[in-house]
C-alpha cells in the first residue's frame, strides 16, 4: 500500500480539529465500518467528529455497536473538514456532496473506478476494504483499540471479503483481522448478526426472484429481477434484497450474475458479480456506475424491463468478445508450442 498517500492523509487528519465523516448512500458493511472506525478512532485522539450517511441504515446493521451514532442529512456544517469514505464519486455522497467545494476534503477509497476529487485523495485498489485502510490510519495515529472499536472495524474486513471467501482475501487482510482479534474483536457477532437474522419474508422474496431466473450463454450468464410489486407482495423493502446477488453467483458454471431491482423512485438498481475472468467493473462503468473487478453496480433511469434488456445484451456482447479473445490466446499459445 502507498506509504506516501497514507502519510498525506495522516497529515490532513492531524491538521484539523473537527471532521464530518461521510460514507456512501445505500451503505454496506464496509461503509458503516469505515465511518464509525475513523470517527470514534479520531475521537480517542481528542478530535471532534460526526459519522454521517445520507441514507437510512439497513436494518441488518442496526445491531452493530455504535451504529446508532451515525447521523443522516441535514446536519450542522460547523466542522472544519470533510472526509468521504468508500465512495468512488461525489454523487455517492448524497446531499453531503454539495459541501465538497466549501470545505477541505479527504477521500479514502479502494475502488479502482474512483474518480479524482477532494483536496486529498487516497485510492488503494489493492486493499480488500476501505475499513482496512482506516485500520492502517488509526494505527499510524496511535488510536487505542478496545473490543467495541475492534469489532466495528472488523465488520468492513468481513463483509467486503465475503467473510474471507472472495478473491480479495489476502495475507495482509488476515494479518489485520488477527490484530483486531488480539484487541478483542468479535467477528462471530458480526457474522451472526448479518448472516443469521433473515426474516421469513425475505425467503418468500428470494423464492420469487429464483422463479424469474434467466440462464444465458450455456449458463455463464444468469440474471433475475425484483419489481416493486414483488416487494409489496412479500412485505419486503429494497434493503431486504442484500445478499440475493450472491445466490445467483453461487450457481454452478456461472461466470457473471446480475440482479435488477426496481426502486421505489422508479430507478433500476443493478448489481453485478463475477467469479473468475469477466470484468464487471467495465460493465458498471459503461452504464455510469462503478466498483470492483468482480463486484460492481449502477443505477439507471427509464423503463425497468427496457433497462434489463439493454444491460443483458451489452453483457452478452462483452462476454462473447472475451470468449473470442481467450480462444485466440489459446490458439496462439498452442501454435507457439507446436512450432518449438
Amino acid at each position: 500500500m502507498s506509504e506516501k498517500k497514507a502519510a498525506e492523509v495522516t497529515a490532513f487528519l492531524e491538521r484539523y480539529r473537527s471532521f464530518l465523516i461521510v460514507s456512501h448512500i445505500q451503505p454496506d458493511g464496509d461503509a458503516i465500518s469505515s465511518v464509525l472506525s475513523l470517527s470514534f478512532g479520531l475521537r480517542r485522539l481528542g478530535k471532534e467528529t460526526q459519522a454521517a450517511i445520507d441514507w437510512p441504515i439497513p436494518e441488518v446493521f442496526q445491531s452493530i455497536p455504535l451504529c446508532d451514532q451515525i447521523r443522516g442529512y441535514p446536519i450542522d456544517n460547523g466542522f472544519e473538514a470533510l472526509i468521504f469514505l468508500d465512495g468512488s464519486s461525489p454523487d455517492r455522497m448524497g446531499r453531503f456532496a454539495k459541501w465538497l467545494d466549501e470545505k477541505p476534503s479527504c477521500v479514502i477509497d479502494h475502488h479502482r473506478s474512483a474518480l479524482s476529487f477532494g483536496t486529498v485523495q487516497w485510492v488503494e485498489p489493492t486493499a480488500s476494504a476501505t475499513a482496512q485502510l482506516i485500520l492502517m490510519l488509526n494505527r499510524r495515529l496511535g488510536v487505542p483499540y478496545d473490543p467495541v472499536l475492534a469489532t466495528v472495524n472488523m465488520l468492513g474486513l468481513q463483509t467486503d471479503s465475503g467473510f474471507f471467501r472472495y478473491s480479495n482475501t489476502t495475507a495482509d487482510l488476515f494479518k489485520d483481522a488477527a490484530f483486531l482479534m488480539e484487541q478483542g474483536a468479535q467477528p462471530y457477532f458480526n457474522a451472526s448478526t448479518i448472516l443469521e437474522n433473515k426474516k421469513t419474508e425475505e425467503f418468500h422474496l428470494l423464492t420469487r426472484m429464483i422463479q424469474k431466473l434467466v440462464i444465458l450463454l450455456s449458463g455463464k450468464l444468469v440474471y433475475s429481477y425484483i419489481t416493486q410489486e414483488m416487494l409489496r407482495e412479500c412485505e419486503c423493502t429494497e434493503e431486504d434484497t442484500a445478499g440475493f446477488i450472491g445466490e445467483l453467483r453461487s450457481i454452478k458454471g456461472t461466470e457473471c450474475a446480475v440482479l435488477f431491482v426496481e426502486s421505489e423512485a422508479g430507478d433500476t438498481r443493478v448489481s453485478f458479480r463475477s467469479k473468475k475472468w469477466f470484468d464487471v467493473s467495465q460493465v458498471a462503468a459503461y452504464f455510469g456506475g462503478g466498483g470492483h473487478l468482480k463486484a460492481s453496480g449502477c443505477s439507471l433511469r427509464g423503463d425497468f424491463f427496457a433497462n434489463i434488456e439493454k444491460v443483458v445484451r451489452y453483457i452478452e456482447r462483452q462476454m462473447a468478445q472475451s470468449d473470442a479473445s481467450k480462444a485466440l490466446l489459446t490458439l496462439l499459445s498452442d501454435r507457439g508450442q507446436n512450432e518449438k
